[in-house]
């Protein structure tokens, strides 16, 4: 059977795994709040006003689906495992979980950190450009810690799914392995059936 401390060691990763996914939901609901809130401070403050940010907004779209996704194998690899012990395919839904992440994080960290909004009204463009400098109104969007939050959270969430998938994928191999040690059948050699023949 494959180590019992590998197995307690995959199913905390799993949790953590699962802990992490929801709190990654949790802060982008809370960026996507702050966002609407600038879009209405923008809204009361022009004649028009309004802040453009869709490639945050869907960004934050897809992180909570491939954050929701990475949840499934979490539930997997811990409450499955410790009700039924040694789940051998497991291994897969991490992986797959983890290959479906990392393109999304990535977009994410690239959005947040290097992209900002813009804003538009009814005034003049140049007007609008100078009364946003002199608000101090910050439009990049790493101005906000709770994207900054994001952002790492997602790298750890994508972290710890790689982690549980080396650690599922060497708990199959073992399984594996002690099955076909089970299921081989054994040969006895000549020196040991003289021996066997005498002791009869």
């Amino acid at each position: 059977m494959p180590c019992k401390n590998s197995e307690y060691l995959l199913v905390a990763c799993a949790l953590l795994t699962g802990s992490l996914a929801v709190t990654e939901i949790a802060l982008t609901t809370a960026a996507s709040q702050l966002l609407n809130g600038q879009k209405t401070q923008v809204a009361a403050a022009l004649p028009h006003g309004i802040l453009h940010a869709d490639p945050i907004f869907y960004a934050g779209v897809a992180i909570i689906v491939a954050s929701s996704i990475a949840i499934l194998p979490s539930i997997l690899g811990s409450v499955f495992r410790l009700a039924n012990r040694c789940p051998t395919g497991n291994f897969r839904f991490f992986g797959m979980a983890a290959f479906a992440y990392l393109p999304v994080v990535i977009v994410e960290t690239v959005i947040g950190l290097t992209w900002h909004a813009s804003v538009t009204s009814a005034l003049p463009q140049l007007l609008v450009n100078e009364l946003v400098a002199g608000s101090g109104t910050n439009l990049y969007y790493h101005g906000s810690m709770v994207e900054i939050a994001v952002v790492v959270n997602g790298w750890a969430v994508f972290t710890s799914l790689v982690l549980a998938t080396i650690l599922e994928r060497k708990m199959f191999k073992a399984t594996q392995q002690e099955q076909q040690k089970i299921s081989s059948p054994v040969y006895l050699t000549n020196e040991v059936k003289d021996s066997y023949e005498e002791g009869i």
